[in-house]
């Protein structure tokens, strides 16, 4: 996806155009390809061993991230790009690395890449699950859960109003501020933030 939410056609040429997920004959390939990468870096679970309970996950956030990328059509930079993205995504699921550090990195390897390259890319992990990791505020983190409501969900441009042009006034809950901005009441206030 490009920043203005369009489809990026170079970078994914070989998914749907309505985005759908893989039928179901590809589910069981692509669970194949999870363990063959789990694998390969020695992380398959024995259940019957006795070191690990009931409901403990052994996997971290970044290789449930590359088994996704495993997955993808993504090749080349872009690969390479989402790779670096991923290793830049901290434990909590926020983007730590600068996105312009993560382009000079590697741009050692594929030296035209741009900026405007970089993005699309980010776009795609952010959409991994789970979804909206690799943010890089709580704000933006935010906006990418709204922007996955229905159109017509009720108060949702001013919740994306607030989130963008008010988030200090919200997260110091300065109503009263906020209800003059907006121009509305605080019975509308509630509903814009709930």
């Amino acid at each position: 996806l490009s920043p203005d939410g369009n489809m990026a056609h170079d970078k994914l040429s070989s998914l749907s155009a309505d985005g759908a997920t893989a039928p179901m004959e590809e589910s069981s390939e692509r669970f194949d390809d999870y363990h063959a990468v789990q694998q390969r870096r020695g992380k398959v679970l024995n259940p019957d061993s006795d070191n690990i309970y009931e409901g403990q996950n052994q996997e971290s956030l970044q290789d449930h991230l590359t088994w996704q990328l495993e997955c993808s059509p993504l090749r080349g930079a872009d690969r390479a790009l989402a790779e670096a993205i991923i290793d830049g995504i901290g434990d909590s699921g926020y983007l730590q690395e600068n996105l312009e550090d993560i382009l000079h990195f590697v741009q050692q390897r594929y030296p035209s890449l741009t900026m405007d390259d970089v993005l699309p890319v980010l776009k795609i992990i952010q959409h991994y699950d789970p979804f909206g990791v690799g943010s890089r505020s709580v704000q933006e983190y935010l906006l990418l859960q709204l922007n996955e409501l229905p159109a017509d969900t009720p108060y949702l441009s001013l919740a994306r109003r607030v989130l963008s042009d008010y988030l200090p006034q919200l997260t110091n809950h300065d109503f009263r501020t906020l209800c003059q901005r907006l121009s509305i009441k605080e019975d509308v206030l509630k509903e814009v933030i709930a």
